[in-house]
């Protein structure tokens, strides 16, 4: 194994991150576009973010784009969704350098924001932690 990890290329592959003693997981990830996981809420690579809102019951707030943890959810707010599970989106249309401008970096979003909305973001991991 390579520093902790196993690795499997499939529908099915699974990242998992180990503590250092190797017997209980810090995390595991979810992110192959056709992955057949799913949690059981209904979530899965590729869901919207509509939906995503819809099963946590209202907004939550997520990192900005284009640094190192890119629409990664950091907040669940009132929702039902714990703490231990976080989502990474990506966008799927296009917006302009301007208002991409006002939702990058290293800060948290509200799902509602209007650009946020625009950029008409999709789930492209999916990762339990139990290292919060």
């Amino acid at each position: 194994m390579c520093k902790g990890q196993f690795y499997f290329r499939a529908q099915r592959e699974v990242l998992i991150e180990w503590k250092a003693d190797f017997a209980n997981p810090r995390k595991i990830s979810v992110a192959h576009p056709n992955s057949a996981w799913r949690i059981d809420s209904g979530i899965a690579v590729g869901s919207t973010l509509d939906e995503v809102e819809k099963l946590n019951g209202g907004p939550f707030k997520m990192t900005g784009f284009e640094w190192d943890y890119p629409g990664r959810t950091v907040s669940w707010e009132s929702g039902v969704f714990p703490a231990q599970l976080q989502l990474d989106f990506e966008p799927s249309a296009k917006i302009s350098q301007p208002e991409l401008f006002q939702v990058v970096g290293d800060g948290h979003f509200s799902s509602k924001n209007r650009i946020i909305k625009k950029m008409k973001l999709k789930v492209n991991a999916i990762h339990i932690r139990w290292d919060i």
